[in-house]
């Protein structure tokens, strides 16, 4: 019996080389399914960087649970929702938010700005680069130009960039066993 991981591969592979609008010869559910499966991925990523990154003891971040922020697409937002629901670490519930106003960031751990976001909204983020917020993205050359964290894709897989200059501006501890599985750049000039 081909699991459904197996179904969706082909599609998985597409969107994430083409973007979601390619490949004419899959349905919109199969299409649909694919985002869905990527971005259940991504969550799984960000989950696992709450236990690899450190915040600083005197930070304003919610203190009960871990918040993440999500900057885009709505059904982006609900998969990640759906994705991390019920989810703990050391007893601390992960909590993950819709973004709409740069006050929304405030006592987030992680931000998440998907591909599509513009510069005009960006522009409301993008004074975070001192807050200790772990701002991961999708775009291309996301951890080079704007975040800490950025997913790529590398031969229908997703890796991940670092930009550890950009972690310490933002007084976060990256740990070795994360930064090892990575591509560590540096700012784009």
């Amino acid at each position: 019996m081909i699991s459904r991981l197996q179904r969706l591969a082909p599609a998985l592979i597409l969107v994430l080389l083409c973007g979601p609008g390619a490949g004419s010869t899959f349905s919109e559910s199969e299409k649909e399914d694919a985002a869905n499966l990527e971005y259940q991925v991504k969550a799984g990523f960000v989950f696992n960087f709450l236990k690899f990154v450190s915040w600083p003891d005197d930070s304003i971040l919610a203190p009960n649970s871990w918040k993440i922020g999500v900057l885009g697409d709505r059904s982006v937002f609900k998969t990640m929702r759906d994705t991390l629901s019920g989810k703990t670490i050391d007893d601390r519930p992960v909590e993950v938010i819709k973004l709409k106003t740069d006050e929304d960031v405030i006592g987030c751990h992680v931000m998440f700005v998907m591909d599509d976001f513009d510069t005009e909204t960006w522009a409301k983020f993008g004074e975070l680069k001192h807050t200790p917020i772990l701002i991961v993205g999708e775009s291309k050359d996301f951890a080079k130009r704007h975040g800490i964290i950025g997913f790529v894709e590398r031969k229908g897989s997703i890796r991940l960039q670092i930009n550890p200059s950009r972690a310490k501006n933002a007084s976060l501890v990256i740990s070795g066993k994360l930064a090892r599985i990575a591509e560590v750049v540096k700012d784009a000039n």
